[in-house]
């Protein structure tokens, strides 16, 4: 009986001791070590900034580099999937919130646009998809970039181009030009 009576002062002794740890180690975190976060903040915005610089620039490139004759389903959905990141890294960075359900609708429709066969079915997809990106940038653009109205809407008329039952010879030009205004608007949000 004599042993559980003394294991029970140490138990309590224990119990204070990391209650008082505990207690002090709030403290220095509290008072002690706020000048931590400042650095943290300041990489948390340059790991935006870059990822943003990023995504324009895979975007950019992307287009740059490829032919510019005819577009096939795989090239022109990851145009448009890398557009749809590249708005998406821009809105984080910038710090707009707007509804990322449209992007996730924009995604879904470049998915059909890759893997549907019919012309028509692809024109459908490619002129919602093209318009709910091409909204998204100039919603960004109204707020956080007021001084780039001329492109932003330049994109959205590139975007207006399609009309959903284009054939394939027609979407060539569309396509280009919509990239194009697409990149340069991009290239003045960086």
């Amino acid at each position: 009986m004599s042993a559980t009576k003394k294991s029970i002062p140490v138990i309590k002794l224990i119990i204070v001791f990391s209650l008082l740890f505990f207690l002090c180690s709030l403290i220095y975190v509290s008072f002690f070590r706020i000048d931590k976060n400042i650095p943290l903040r300041e990489k948390v915005i340059y790991t935006k900034e870059l990822r943003k610089r990023t995504a324009i620039k895979e975007f950019v490139n992307y287009v740059n580099t490829q032919p510019k004759i005819n577009f096939n389903r795989k090239y022109l959905g990851i145009a448009l999937l890398k557009l749809k990141r590249a708005i998406d890294a821009i809105a984080l960075s910038t710090g707009y919130e707007f509804q990322y359900a449209d992007l996730i609708v924009a995604e879904s429709d470049i998915q059909r646009i890759e893997n549907t066969k019919l012309f028509s079915t692809q024109s459908y997809y490619l002129k919602h998809a093209a318009k709910i990106l091409s909204n998204s940038l100039r919603k960004i653009q109204r707020q956080k970039f007021p001084e780039l109205t001329q492109e932003a809407n330049d994109l959205r008329a590139a975007s207006m181009t399609f009309n959903g039952t284009d054939l394939k010879l027609d979407h060539d030009q569309k396509i280009h030009y919509f990239l194009n205004k697409a990149v340069d608007l991009l290239n003045a949000m960086r």
